[in-house]
């Protein structure tokens, strides 16, 4: 088993290698970086990361939506680092994809750079700040983007985006070119029409309903998948999107049942006939 986590989410690889209790090296390779994740009958058993082994290396490529992945059938393990249950650190994955979904929100990719904001009197209380805040805060020059700054401190990207954005909420730094908010709303003005605020929270919502919590990540990753960005995605696409959408819902009953709540969207944001055409019940 092989392809690209640009084409099937990194989360979705996981699942289906614990589900059908595969056995083997699931090897994760994005530029010169390279995870392998060891598995038996379906639970973790080791894996080794550019940070070290064991859970810390399982969760290493939590944030990437590019690269390659293998799976090695009964690639034997030369030792085990991971004692934990895997239906736990599934979980746990889960819910560090929520939360990396609003880091996004002050941290938008692992390419920003942040800066020390100027100060403007504006602290009246002492700011404590732990020892990795300390040696995040120290490596943030205008210049480094956060993955360089990570690589830096040698901490997870997770942890140093997580650092920055409580950094950012103290008034301590301040994104370079410009707020989030800022560049979200220049990607909008570069498209024609673009999709209305509030549509992609009800699309997930939707596929939640019929495939859990997993919703949010398929949703971005098909995005992803069709070279668009939720920040400057047109309208006339969501026909689009929708089937890349269907096509990870296995369960015909479901997928009906979330094709007919998209319907429902695509008439009332009056898409275009002529870009829904291809969209069917």
């Amino acid at each position: 088993m092989q392809g690209s986590l640009s084409q099937i989410s990194l989360t979705d690889v996981l699942q289906l290698c614990i589900l059908t209790k595969k056995s083997g090296q699931l090897r994760l390779s994005r530029g010169n970086e390279a995870v392998d994740i060891y598995f038996i009958d379906g639970e973790v058993a080791h894996a080794v990361s550019p940070l070290g082994e064991g859970e810390k290396a399982f969760f290493h490529p939590i944030t990437w939506n590019e690269g390659n992945f293998t799976l090695t059938k009964d690639a034997s393990v030369a030792q085990r680092t991971v004692s934990r249950p895997t239906r736990d650190m599934l979980s746990e994955w889960l819910g560090v994809s929520r939360e990396l979904e609003r880091i996004q929100e002050i941290v938008p990719t692992e390419n920003a750079v942040f800066r020390i904001a100027e100060a403007d009197g504006q602290f009246s209380r002492p700011i404590s700040l732990s020892a990795d805040e300390w040696k995040i805060l120290s490596r943030i020059n205008s210049a480094r983007t956060v993955k360089s700054v990570a690589e830096a401190a040698k901490l997870p990207y997770f942890e140093t985006a997580k650092i920055i954005c409580a950094l950012h909420k103290e008034g301590l730094v301040q994104l370079a070119a410009g707020g989030a908010a800022a560049t979200r709303e220049t990607a909008r003005k570069t498209v024609a029409d673009p999709v209305p605020p509030g549509f992609f929270d009800r699309m997930v919502h939707g596929l939640a309903e019929v495939s859990g919590p997993i919703a949010s990540v398929v949703v971005r990753d098909q995005i992803a998948a069709l070279g668009a960005t939720e920040d400057a995605f047109p309208k006339s696409r969501i026909p689009e999107l929708v089937e890349s959408v269907c096509q990870v819902i296995p369960d015909k009953r479901l997928k009906a049942r979330f094709q007919q709540r998209m319907s429902e969207e695509i008439r009332a944001l009056k898409v275009p006939p002529a870009n829904s055409q291809n969209f069917t019940l």
